[in-house]
């Protein structure tokens, strides 16, 4: 070929061989031995190189460094990864119903429990009770026998005393009656420091109070029944006679005539007056002023108001909401520009050259489209404003409708039918003929035989409930009155009561063992869901990415395969040794040029763009390298060496397994925990409370009984002990003989002076017989007063609900297990790093074998060729010259270094020089200059054919070698 040059001259290309007229000796045998002219052997040759080319070509594919790569690789399946974490979702689920299951159990249980010891519990405080109010009811009994005993006797002393009788005492006896005895009995039983006797009386009073109480409320309970039935009966009685009667007087009822104008004069008023209520007019008024108010068309109109205030803050809502929606959409297309200005950025700096030379397509298939913003259009907020129109005034509708109102009704009352007329003044007259009936059977209405039951009080002075009313609070101040006097005669306090009714504070029940509620907490979780993994992202995808890889490298090996095929089949196409003898030939060593042309020519050399590209795929190698290896570091630590507390993704899907697991449990706890104390609390509040109540009120009779007894029981024994019943009761018989009660007296009168002492409270009053009082000595010898009080069969128990005996609820579930569920999440989180890491790992590593492999192929086919260069293309070598416009060869001039006269002379002679052979000998034929300058050339072809060779050893050397370093088991511990 040719390159047209300055003064008419032209390069041009010399392919020099011995197949000429002359023969020429082959220059690469030595001793000039001849060789077969035929091209036979070195096609063969090149063939076989061809075929070592091609062999090579498809075994540096991608599918063979992918094999490479995932023989020291071992990559799971993904159903294996699937499987485990599927485990993992099963143990948890497992876990969390054995955990709520546990806990629903306990809790019922606990309920069971705890209605077993209340009902325990409740079980203990009736018997509790009842023996109580029987041991109550017996000290009454007892109390009540023996204070009757006591103030009969008291009385019957007294009585005696004060007819002038004496009471004989015993003699004066350390055993019976001591003179300290003695002095007491002066002092209380005859004394005005009777104490005992005060609290009998009052006791007495207060029994018969309550007594006339219970008597008087019954009689007014049994009365309101009795009146109750009585007009029930009565009333249905009546109910078909008044029915009857009604019905003749209202067809005989007889009204006054009535004057139309009147009537309808009325009429037309409460016609007025209902257009005023209903109207839309606000002003329109009733005739008495004061009725409709607020009326129809005030509510309407208030109405009306705030609808259209509620229309306008509706406006400013749709004007403030449109506002946002421009601000919001001016927001995202400021930030789709901040988007697309760094999509842009990065896709021309890093990844246009990468991923077209390497996937074949834009950055992940992700485009300036695929982050476009959808446009969202408001409506227009005037025009929907605008198209609500304006609202129309309450007083303009009303002005459309009252002439139709004016014209359609008032006018019409005034034009009423003649024979409405007729009609209603004949009824008046008929009204009016029946009016004189009606007046006679009006009286029959009235109840004469109406005659309920009258009320039988429990005083014959009561013959209404309203009188019973009356006598019982006049009976209740009395019994105020002679409390206070029976208090205040021995106590002194009676001026402290002179209120008619008396507060009594009682203090509160002080409740101070009452666990507080639990405070409800309720724990969610999110559930977890069954592992369903989106395997369309990216970085899942390298397997099938890689198979779209391979089929397309699979294209282009075939392509380079009929390229080798061409290239070797046709000898022209191998490079072969060049020697260059043009004038103007260009500068290769960057020492001879200008530093900008040596850094212009570097830059745009092959060589040069393969260091910037290699420079720059290392950089991104680094980065990826500094990202990736503290993950990989933290997975061999986590998951790959013996004594690995897991990863970031196993401790998190732990903490989510265990969340799960205990969520339901939990929140069946706290709920059940809190609806138990809640139950407990209620239960032991409302029954203390009662129970208390009872108690207190029981301690308190029993306390006042059972001193009263005792008090009772003392004084009595000390009577017993210092009265001579013996004498007492002869001088009784003498003095009571003939008296109801007492035996005749022998003698047919009484012979004592002293008159006998009569019991006031059973003489009878309608008779006005004298009943005295009893023997003293029976009085002695009651047997009430002879029971002693003291020992446990008296004593009052504790009946107060216990609120320490009611069951509480203790938790024996246990929790979650932990290692379970710790070694299930291992088990799953590893395998899906395993998965990850060995894809990306492979991956990586297929790339990384395919680039050395298909380097080491380039540079030992390139290298080879040379080095065999005389056995697939002998005798021919190529040489670059000038030459001018007319076809003759251009040198240097003489004298300069780059003179090639000889050499010019020699390719038109088409001859060479030996190296045996001397310029004498070959002087005007052979070109010694031309053999050293092939010379040259050949070696130099020869030495970057090693060097090539050289090269791809070791590229080869340096994907075997991280392939032996890459060689380690990514396989978990869990899984060995």
């Amino acid at each position: 070929m040719s390159s047209q040059t300055s003064d008419d001259t032209m390069d041009v290309v010399t392919a020099l061989s011995a197949e000429t007229s002359n023969p020429i000796p082959d220059p690469l045998l030595d001793e000039f031995n001849e060789v077969a002219v035929t091209s036979r052997p070195y096609f063969r040759n090149r063939m076989m190189v061809c075929l070592l080319a091609v062999g090579l070509n498809w075994g540096t594919s991608l599918r063979v460094a992918n094999y490479f790569a995932i023989s020291v690789i071992e990559t799971p399946q993904l159903d294996l990864v699937l499987d485990s974490c599927r485990e993992a979702y099963n143990i948890t689920g497992d876990e969390r119903d054995r955990y709520s299951t546990c806990v629903a159990d306990n809790l019922q249980q606990c309920d069971e429990r705890l209605d077993r010891t209340i009902q325990m519990e409740d079980k203990r405080v009736l018997l509790i009770s009842m023996q109580n109010e029987a041991n109550l009811h017996n000290l009454v009994n007892v109390a009540t026998s023996c204070s009757e005993a006591y103030t009969t006797l008291r009385l019957a002393l007294e009585g005696w005393t004060a007819n002038g009788g004496e009471i004989p005492l015993e003699p004066t006896s350390e055993d019976t009656c001591s003179v300290e005895d003695q002095d007491i009995f002066n002092r209380t039983m005859l004394g005005t420091q009777n104490v005992i006797a005060l609290q009998t009386e009052a006791i007495g009073i207060a029994d018969a109070y309550g007594e006339e109480s219970s008597l008087t409320v019954q009689r007014l309970a049994d009365y309101a029944v009795e009146r109750a039935e009585y007009d029930v009966n009565y009333v249905d009685e009546k109910t078909q006679q008044i029915q009857g009667i009604v019905t003749k007087v209202v067809n005989a009822v007889r009204a006054p005539p009535v004057l139309l104008d009147d009537l309808f004069d009325e009429l037309q008023d409460a016609a007025f007056d209902i257009v005023a209520c209903l109207s839309l007019d606000v002003n329109a008024r009733m005739t008495s002023g004061d009725k409709c108010t607020p009326n129809l068309a005030e509510k309407i109109d208030a109405f009306a108001i705030d609808a259209m205030w509620k229309v306008d803050v509706l406006k400013q809502a749709l004007y403030e909401y449109r506002d946002k929606v421009a601000e919001y959409k001016n927001n995202v297309q400021s930030a789709y520009k901040v988007a697309a200005a760094f999509y842009t950025g990065v896709n021309n700096a890093v990844t246009r050259w990468l991923l077209s030379t390497f996937f074949f397509g834009d950055w992940f298939t992700v485009s300036l489209a695929d982050m476009t913003p959808v446009d969202v259009t408001f409506p227009d907020a005037d025009q929907i404003i605008g198209s609500i129109g304006s609202f129309q005034s309450i007083l303009g509708m009303w002005n459309s409708v009252i002439p139709s109102i004016g014209l359609g009704f008032f006018q019409n009352i005034e034009t009423i039918s003649n024979g409405i007329v007729a009609r209603v003044n004949d009824m008046v007259l008929r009204i009016t003929r029946a009016y004189s009936a009606a007046i006679q059977v009006v009286p029959f209405l009235i109840p004469d035989d109406y005659n309920p039951p009258s009320y039988e009080g429990t005083s014959q002075l009561a013959t209404s409930p309203e009188e019973e009313l009356s006598l019982f609070q006049e009976k209740r101040d009395l019994f105020l009155t002679e409390s206070r006097d029976a208090l205040g005669s021995f106590t002194g306090s009676g001026a402290k009561y002179n209120e008619s009714g008396v507060d009594v504070q009682i203090t509160p029940i002080n409740i101070t063992d009452i666990k507080s509620k639990v405070t409800t907490v309720n724990l969610n979780f999110e559930s977890l869901a069954q592992p369903d993994i989106d395997f369309d992202l990216w970085f899942l995808q390298f397997s099938s990415l890689l198979d779209k890889m391979v089929f397309l490298d699979y294209i282009f090996r075939t392509y380079i395969t009929i390229r080798l095929i061409l290239k070797f089949w046709f000898a022209t196409s191998l490079a072969m040794p060049q020697v260059d003898i043009r004038v103007n030939k260009d500068i290769k060593n960057p020492l001879r040029m200008h530093p900008a042309r040596a850094l212009v020519t570097y830059l745009t050399s092959p060589v040069g763009g393969f260091i910037m590209l290699t420079a720059a795929c290392s950089w991104l190698v680094i980065i990826i390298s500094a990202l990736y290896i503290p993950l990989f570091e933290s997975y061999t630590s986590g998951c790959i060496d013996d004594g690995g507390n897991g990863t970031f993704i196993t401790k998190n899907l732990f903490s989510l397994s265990y969340n799960h697991a205990y969520q339901e449990g939990s929140g069946l706890l706290l709920n059940g925990l809190d609806a138990f104390d809640v139950k407990r609390g209620d239960t032991c509040s409302s029954r203390y409370t009662s129970t208390v109540t009872t108690q207190n009120n029981i301690n308190s009779n029993y306390s006042a009984y059972y001193n009263f007894q005792k008090e009772l029981y003392d004084n009595m024994g000390l009577a017993r002990r210092c009265i001579d019943a013996e004498a007492l009761n002869s001088s009784f018989l003498e003095a009571c003989c003939g008296y109801p009660t007492y035996p005749i007296c022998t003698d047919g009168a009484p012979t004592s002076v002293i008159t006998c002492p009569t019991d006031d409270r059973r003489t009878i009053q309608t008779l006005t017989i004298q009943i005295p009082y009893e023997l003293p000595g029976i009085l002695l010898q009651e047997p009430a007063c002879s029971v002693s009080v003291e020992g446990s069969s008296w004593e009052i128990s504790d009946a107060i609900f216990d609120c320490e005996e009611l069951a509480s609820c203790e938790m024996t579930c246990s929790k979650p297990r932990r290692e379970v569920l710790a070694a299930s999440t291992e088990k799953c989180g590893c395998a899906i790093e395993w998965f990850l890491h060995s894809e990306w790992l492979g991956n990586g590593l297929a790339f990384f074998l395919y680039f050395f492999m298909n380097a080491t192929r380039l540079f030992f086919v390139a290298g080879l060729t040379r080095l065999l260069w005389k056995y697939i293309y002998p005798q021919r070598f190529t040489v670059l010259v000038t030459c001018d416009s007319s076809g003759g060869l251009v040198t240097a001039p003489k004298g300069s270094d780059v003179s090639h006269d000889d050499l010019i002379k020699a390719i038109q002679v088409r001859s060479f020089a030996t190296r045996q052979s001397s310029n004498s000998e070959e002087e005007g034929i052979l070109s010694k200059e031309l053999r050293e300058k092939f010379d040259r050339s050949l070696s130099n072809y020869y030495m970057t054919g090693t060097a090539m060779i050289t090269i791809s050893f070791i590229a080869c050397c340096i994907w075997i070698y991280v392939l032996i370093l890459v060689s380690q088991s990514l396989t978990p511990r869990v899984w060995r």
